[in-house]
């Protein structure tokens, strides 16, 4: 079924859309890097994988 809107309308509801598309996308992302991370740690001791995350963070934070 074909309807008619208005331009307003269409352009909100298709940012909407490209939003979600995007967070969609991000999410994926986020999660196979975390994942990646997760495996580059196993067999590792806790609290070296903790404070080497933490050293890369504040790295981060100062750039």
């Amino acid at each position: 079924m074909i309807r008619e809107v208005t331009a307003m309308l269409a352009r909100q509801t298709f940012g909407t859309l490209l939003n979600e598309v995007k967070f969609r996308k991000i999410k994926d992302e986020f999660e196979a890097l975390t994942a990646e991370l997760g495996n580059a740690y196993v067999g590792c001791e806790k609290e070296i994988a903790e404070g080497e995350i933490s050293e890369a963070i504040e790295k981060t934070k100062k750039s």
